[in-house]
């Protein structure tokens, strides 16, 4: 971080309402640590924050750190060449504007990995993935294809393996190493790659516990199960959130896919919640004959809450495309991508939109 060309790739996510260019930033030793905005010296590690469009970036790292290297002499700095042929435009590509699904890209965003893991850029960048790391968080990656998000590596963790292991539905993969290493892999058979059989083995470091890459696929791929119309349709009627949750995992483990539509879900809701009572009760045939009436009303009403529901999630200019596009600054969830690329003002509150975001629920 000592060259101010590294230091000013690490602005690609720098948020458009901060108060301060990148480029002086990053001119003034300061790096992005992607979050708000909030950035640090290389030399002295000094931190800045909650900037005002007032402040100046080398006045406010003298009062804040005047003992800092930088501040003092700028020794070890190495400016940016004016007549290098890598363009400021380059260093501060934005990732929704920059072809993640070009290896070089992928490679060039690695400018913050840490040195010490046994992953290296190159590995990773061949893998799909890209660097998505900040402070908290140091060695997080995500694949270009199918967004996947994977962090704290351990010593042998290989890259193919650990995105095939969580990401076994990513396209990427499929089409790099086959099916058949996918099954292996999350058959939990021995699977070596390429790369990972060119790593020098050396002695293994004691590992701290962690939540397994596998279960926190898993788990990721729950809770955005759980925001799916068809389960908010049957959450809406009343049933037991736990109970729903535990149906729509099954089916995600035994198939892989969730549920096509709210009905089919329902109709498991209803019948473990009737064996349930029915089990526990000892219930007259009486009662059962209420349970299935219940069970018949429960349908009908089913039908209604899932098409009420699914016109909420309708873009609300065409009421046709599904709804995509987040409009900062104002953060409002109103249209389909189609849509979004016409707009120039809110049609909530009439700000100004600055950027929108791709949203997925």
């Amino acid at each position: 971080m000592k060259s101010e060309r590294n230091r000013l790739k690490t602005f690609w996510n720098w948020p458009p309402w901060a108060n301060q260019k990148p480029e002086i930033l990053a001119k003034d030793g300061f790096y992005y640590t992607g979050e708000i905005d909030r950035v640090k010296c290389a030399f002295c590690m000094g931190v800045l924050k909650r900037w005002q469009p007032s402040d100046d970036p080398r006045l406010q790292h003298r009062i804040h750190f005047p003992w800092c290297p930088f501040v003092c002499s700028g020794e070890g700095n190495m400016p940016l060449d004016p007549v290098d042929s890598y363009s400021v435009g380059s260093c501060l590509q934005r990732e929704d504007t920059l072809d993640m699904t070009e290896e070089e890209n992928r490679l060039a965003s690695f400018s913050r990995w840490p040195r010490h893991l046994q992953q290296t850029p190159e590995l990773l960048a061949r893998a799909g993935f890209y660097y998505y790391g900040d402070d908290h968080r140091q060695d997080r990656v995500r694949c270009a294809y199918c967004k996947g998000r994977l962090y704290d590596w351990q010593f042998d963790d290989d890259p193919w393996v650990e995105h095939a292991r969580c990401f076994p539905r990513c396209h990427y993969v499929r089409l790099c190493m086959g099916q058949d290493f996918i099954d292996d892999v999350q058959n939990n058979r021995r699977v070596k790659t390429q790369e990972s059989l060119n790593v020098p083995k050396i002695s293994q470091p004691k590992m701290l516990p962690r939540l397994p890459p596998q279960q926190e696929s898993e788990r990721n791929d729950l809770d955005e199960c759980m925001q799916s119309v068809q389960v908010q349709a049957v959450l809406q009627m009343g049933f037991s959130k736990d109970l729903i949750r535990q149906i729509v995992a099954d089916k995600l483990n035994r198939e892989g896919q969730v549920f096509s539509n709210a009905e089919e879900l329902a109709s498991l809701v209803i019948a473990k919640e009737n064996a349930r009572k029915v089990s526990s009760t000892n219930c007259s045939e009486a009662q059962k004959f209420e349970h299935e009436c219940a069970a018949n009303t429960s349908s009908a009403m089913l039908v209604e809450q899932n098409e009420r529901l699914s016109e909420q999630y309708l873009c609300k200019i065409c009421m046709e495309e599904r709804i995509r596009m987040t409009f900062m600054p104002c953060g409002h969830l109103v249209c389909c991508e189609n849509c979004a690329s016409v707009m120039e003002e809110c049609p909530i509150c009439r700000s100004r939109i600055s950027e929108t975001v791709r949203t997925f629920y």
